[in-house]
């Protein structure tokens, strides 16, 4: 499916003033207790919210936020919602591109408030940054030092923008997400998002990742790896369904019913959410319906979803989804869409799959309208009588 979503809008923390400390933190308290104490030296001048060949008007207009906002900020929540963020920073019209280099410029401040309005705005109207090669280098450089759990997540969901066709960087980038000491945010957005956004199946160092922690025991990376190979489902297919077949049978319920989405068709998205910030990113993935491959173990894996059908442990609307596509795939085989209907069924019948048995009957009737008559014996049924109510009011398409 083409799941494409616009990248979540999160709102940042930011500062108008520079920290003292040269090392690149997170969470540092000065004297006048707002986490940073204002210089105008030279010290930093080649760096940061004050660097040389900076957009005079952004930071005149970042100072503003970050006076308004920056006592606010919580090193591990970052900025909730601040006024003055969309009122002095966010309304401005700037080109997209046009200004990225005072924005990487923000990510190498000292003060973390500084680098978290550079990642917001670089996700607002950021583009060059993906093919100049300095500035790719630099926000690389910048992730490497990154500290602050508020940030590091967001920033990395910018180094996954970037192809290594264009820029280079591959090996390092690769080396940053295998690292012990590197966050699992940051890890978790380079596995899940490196190869769809930063240069598709060619780029065999995003590859690479998702195989390699396809056997973490952490479930976040597990979790990223099995949706990051739905990228690399054209070049690494036998590998890919291999792994998302093994994964159904998890006993963890959102790996388990994430991988049947990958492996079915019905739900081939991607979603990655940093712990600490409200940043989170969803949307992409293969489209299935555009080719006729399709996983072998599919047969298979219907058999499991039945199997969990019968024994009410339908516990994710993904499961529901799944049998949808399955049963308007064109691709799919007269025995398939036969098992798929059956498992749709199952769960209908089976009161202990809850709410997901009216998401039941709105996919069948959608996705096979023959079965009008048999939806509605369920007229009468408190927990069912509206959703039949809804089906049966659809169109005959």
């Amino acid at each position: 499916m083409d799941l494409r979503i616009a990248r979540s809008t999160c709102v940042l923390p930011l500062l108008l003033s520079i920290s003292v400390l040269p090392a690149i933190g997170c969470g540092k308290k000065s004297s006048n207790g707002t986490g940073s104490t204002s210089v105008t030296s030279s010290l930093f001048a080649k760096s940061g919210l004050h660097a040389e060949g900076n957009n005079a008007d952004l930071v005149s207009a970042a100072e503003k936020v970050l006076a308004a906002c920056g006592a606010d900020f919580r090193p591990r929540r970052g900025f909730d919602d601040c006024p003055a963020l969309d009122k002095d920073f966010r309304e401005m019209k700037i080109r997209r591109g046009r200004e990225d280099k005072t924005f990487i410029a923000f990510l190498e401040d000292p003060d973390e408030k500084v680098r978290a309005l550079g990642v917001k705005a670089l996700h607002a109207w950021g583009d060059d940054y993906k093919t100049d090669k300095d500035l790719a280098a630099r926000l690389v450089g910048a992730l490497e030092k990154e500290t602050c759990p508020a940030i590091d997540g967001a920033m990395a969901d910018l180094v996954a923008d970037l192809n290594p066709a264009d820029v280079g960087l591959g090996a390092r980038i690769q080396a940053l997400a295998m690292k012990a000491e590197t966050t699992t945010d940051v890890k978790s957005f380079l596995v899940t998002w490196w190869g769809q956004d930063g240069g598709g199946d060619k780029n065999t160092f995003a590859y690479e990742l998702s195989k390699h922690y396809a056997t973490s025991t952490e479930k976040r990376l597990k979790l990223a790896a099995l949706e990051g190979y739905s990228v690399f489902f054209a070049t690494h297919t036998s590998e890919a369904c291999g792994l998302w077949f093994d994964l159904m049978k998890s006993d963890d319920t959102e790996i388990a019913a994430r991988s049947t989405g990958q492996l079915t068709g019905g739900w081939t998205g991607l979603w990655s959410g940093d712990e600490d910030s409200k940043w989170q990113t969803s949307g992409g993935g293969r489209s299935s319906s555009s080719t006729e491959t399709r996983c072998k173990e599919l047969d298979a894996a219907l058999g499991l979803v039945l199997a969990r059908a019968k024994a009410g442990k339908i516990d994710d609307a993904t499961y529901v989804q799944s049998l949808g596509f399955v049963l308007g795939d064109k691709h799919a085989t007269v025995a398939q869409k036969g098992e798929a209907r059956t498992a749709m069924h199952a769960i209908i019948e089976n009161k202990d799959n809850g709410w997901r048995r009216g998401s039941a009957i709105t996919e069948l009737v959608r996705h096979d309208p023959s079965q009008r008559s048999y939806v509605a014996r369920f007229a009468k049924d408190k927990e069912l009588a509206s959703y039949v109510k809804s089906a049966l009011e659809q169109k005959k398409t």
